[in-house]
């Protein structure tokens, strides 16, 4: 017995060292490249490269403050494809001290030699993430320490996942994906010249090349078996399907001027055929009818092409407009940041996102720092599906100047009023009976006064307005209340259609279900001047909001009275740091309509 079990020990032995010499370990570190391998990316999308540091997560030096995502990529990672990683860390350098509860969450790009990282917006957030990932909760940390609390823990699920793919060849990039709460500062790429940035460290193994078996008759269901030959048989059946469908979304993708007359030509052509082979008597009597059920099938297959076309158009014109408005959103931010003296928002930020949620459950917004006396957001809804612009304006902010458009007798563009008068932002008013250029106000008017010059005086128990002093302290007159006489406090008054929200509550009648809507609104000092536009009448990209739906925002940012005012395809909101109309107006494929007035912002230097 001691014999065999002697012999056994050795047999172990010698298994160890002969799977240890066809699994030979190997070994790298690699360091942070270029001082575009580590990046940040802000709640607004914004990436920054070459900062002196990498705040892992939270980052309250570049506005708005908040949770980031930050990437690393290291260069011309040597693993051979088919290595088994046993480890892999990365090592931090800490550049100040912080402590504190820190979470975080590793994860790699989820694709061979990804690309460099640059400054579009939400280049880290949009990468393909690993399901693989690492749970982090480092320690605290001291300047210039490299120690045990700045090392991540084992990241070889993570790069395990990236080198087992099909496409991972040695001398490729990785790519890691930080995300989280709580803060920790390292030294970036440039912030140590290279000496103390991000190093990563990794060890596997190459296993041994497995022995193919001695050939043995088929068993019922292996290769060569009958049963394998159905199962072939499926396969072949199986992609031919998938062809056939992959063949019709090629179809989709070309222009309709091409696939119609193409389908239509099937279609007559095999209709044509099958006419002259009916007249002939007595003759292919089969094939006239098969041809006929051909030309049906032809355009039922131009129906479905059409169909999915249009489904993939209205899809495609979604997300641009989407995208659009983050990238626009986006690099606002960038060009604002450098030109604006404030940093803190002119709005409760987590007032209005506790609001919004209550409200609508899975919100979204974008909020920017707009210049010294303006902030914009983007608001984003799930459901009902619709986006936003909101511009929150403090009426006290040195420089402020209110500007109205008052040209009655003709109808104008809001951007055209805009330029004219150097606005920052502006809305539009009321564009009367109906999208004519000459459709007069009919019932849907009221009080407008410009710098103290009246310009009509018509108001009725239906129609609320904004009034200014000359100091532009704002002051609401609610539908219910008249007010024909000109007071020197009513130096600038623009009328709206109804009551949206009075005295702080929500006003809940219904009024045209959910439609584009522009919305004027002040907080109870009326010092804070709220312009909301929503866009509508847009299946898959906006469809718009009722008067109660409006309201709950505008409450959510702290508006305490608030109009609704012309809607629909009059709804547009100008911003002279956008370049133009920042919404996309439901007339006129996104063009804006001209209206009879106009509200606008300017900012004196």
């Amino acid at each position: 017995m001691h014999g065999n079990k002697a012999r056994l020990a050795l047999a172990a032995v010698a298994g160890s060292l002969l799977l240890a010499a066809a699994c030979p370990a190997a070994s790298l570190q690699a360091r942070v490249a270029q001082g575009d391998d580590d990046a940040e990316e802000g709640r607004t999308g914004i990436v920054q490269l070459g900062s002196s540091d990498l705040e892992l997560v939270y980052d309250d030096g570049y506005p708005p403050a908040g949770e980031q995502v930050v990437g690393i990529r290291f260069r011309d990672v040597r693993i051979p494809a088919g290595a088994s990683v046993t480890q892999a860390t990365v090592q931090f350098t800490a550049k100040d001290p912080t402590e504190g509860p820190c979470r975080l969450c590793i994860r790699g790009q989820a694709s061979a030699d990804p690309a460099a990282f640059n400054k579009s917006v939400k280049n880290l957030s949009r990468r393909p993430a690993t399901h693989a990932r690492v749970d982090w909760e480092p320690a605290d940390w001291l300047p210039g320490q490299a120690g045990p609390a700045q090392r991540t823990p084992d990241l070889a699920p993570v790069v395990r996942e990236i080198v087992g793919s099909r496409e991972w060849r040695p001398g490729q990039a990785l790519v890691l994906l930080i995300t989280g709460t709580g803060r920790r500062r390292a030294f970036s790429y440039d912030g140590s010249q290279g000496r103390s940035g991000p190093a990563l460290s990794l060890e596997w193994t190459l296993p041994a090349a497995a022995a193919e078996p001695p050939a043995e008759p088929h068993a019922a269901g292996e290769p060569g078996s009958v049963l394998d030959a159905d199962r072939r048989l499926s396969v072949v059946v199986n992609a031919a399907i998938d062809n056939l469908y992959v063949t019709g979304l090629r179809l989709v993708e070309l222009p309709l001027i091409l696939l119609l007359p193409g389908l239509a030509g099937i279609a007559l052509g095999t209709g044509g055929v099958a006419a002259w082979l009916l007249r002939r008597k007595g003759r292919s009597r089969w094939l006239a009818p098969l041809l006929v059920v051909l030309a049906v099938l032809a355009l039922g297959v131009a129906a479905w092409l059409i169909d999915r076309h249009t489904l993939r158009l209205l899809k495609e014109n979604r997300e641009l407009r989407r995208k659009g408005s983050t990238e626009a959103i986006g690099l606002l931010d960038l060009i604002c940041e450098r030109q604006t003296k404030r940093k803190a928002f002119l709005f409760d930020e987590h007032h209005a996102r506790e609001g919004l949620t209550a409200a609508f459950g899975k919100v979204r917004t974008l909020p920017l720092i707009y210049d010294d006396a303006t902030d914009v957001v983007l608001v984003r809804i799930e459901n009902p599906l619709a986006q936003a612009f909101l511009a929150v304006v403090d009426l006290g902010a040195p420089g402020i100047d209110i500007r109205l458009g008052t040209t009655i007798d003709r109808k104008r563009l809001t951007s055209e009023f805009a330029r004219e008068n150097n606005c920052t932002v502006a809305v539009n008013g009321e564009a009367g009976r109906s999208p004519k250029p000459d459709s007069g106000f009919g019932e849907w008017i009221g009080n407008l006064i410009r710098q103290g010059n009246v310009i009509l005086l018509k108001d009725t128990d239906k129609r609320p307005f904004l009034s200014f002093d000359p100091s532009n302290r704002a002051r609401y007159s609610p539908a219910a209340a008249v007010e024909t006489n000109a007071v020197p406090q009513m130096y600038n008054v623009i009328w709206g259609r109804m009551d949206a929200v009075l005295d702080g509550q929500v006003v809940t009648g219904n009024w045209r279900g959910r439609q584009p809507r522009t919305v004027m609104g002040i907080d109870r000092e009326g010092g804070r001047l709220y312009l909301l536009v929503v866009d509508g009448r847009q299946p898959g990209y906006s469809m718009g909001l009722s008067r109660e739906e409006v309201g709950r925002i505008l409450t959510a940012f702290g508006a305490h009275n608030a109009m609704l005012c012309d809607e629909g395809g009059s709804t547009c909101m100008f911003l002279s740091r956008f370049g133009g109309i920042s919404n996309v107006p439901c007339d006129n494929r996104g063009q804006e309509r001209p209206t009879y007035t106009h509200f606008g912002i300017t900012l004196r230097e």
